[in-house]
């Protein structure tokens, strides 16, 4: 299994569009066939807005596909794709490959994602470090594109800079951002 990380900025008015634009046409045209949504975030700052939406593939050949047939959809490529482009200001899309398989509990509302800079070699002890030593983690992956030596973790509390996690030194420096999780309306 693999995860794709998809971060969006918004300007906040064409963020509430795209919001509304996501839920009412983007999730009726994918729903669980291209791709399964697993979770939803947002960081607000200033008149910026940080959408990051997590979505679940049995593989990258199946992510592959299923992108491939995603793009081919007519309601895709003509009614949603024109009104989003129009409004994300940048993209980023990062594969991931779990090492604890994301907890996405509707009664966690504010999360905070961890990128921990790994030494070169360090991502998978840094990974199984940190998995096993925190009872209050989400999710644990390690970036396969574009970073193989970062490592994302999700959790209901801040991350402390304990760099022990993977041996020490494992980890050359990390930045956690707080999140706010928003709905998934599946349809």
């Amino acid at each position: 299994m693999i995860h794709e990380l998809r971060e969006y900025t918004f300007k906040r008015p064409k963020w509430e569009a795209y919001w509304d634009l996501f839920n009412q046409v983007c999730m009726p045209i994918r729903k669980s066939n291209f791709g399964t949504l697993a979770c939803t975030w947002k960081v607000e700052r200033g008149d910026q807005v940080r959408f990051l939406h997590l979505w679940e593939y049995d593989s990258l050949e199946v992510r592959r596909q299923q992108r491939g047939a995603l793009a081919k959809n007519k309601a895709w490529s003509d009614e949603f794709l024109p009104q989003a482009t129009a409004l994300i200001e940048t993209q980023v899309s990062r594969i991931l490959s779990p090492v604890m398989p994301v907890a996405a509990s509707d009664d966690v509302h504010e999360v905070y994602l961890t990128a921990s800079y790994c030494r070169v070699g360090n991502a998978a002890d840094v990974a199984a470090g940190i998995a096993a030593r925190r009872d209050d983690m989400l999710g644990v992956w390690m970036e396969e594109f574009c970073d193989p030596n970062r490592v994302l973790s999700l959790s209901a509390q801040p991350l402390q800079d304990d760099r022990t996690a993977g041996g020490k030194d494992a980890i050359r420096y990390r930045e956690t951002q707080w999140l706010e999780r928003l709905p998934i309306q599946r349809r």
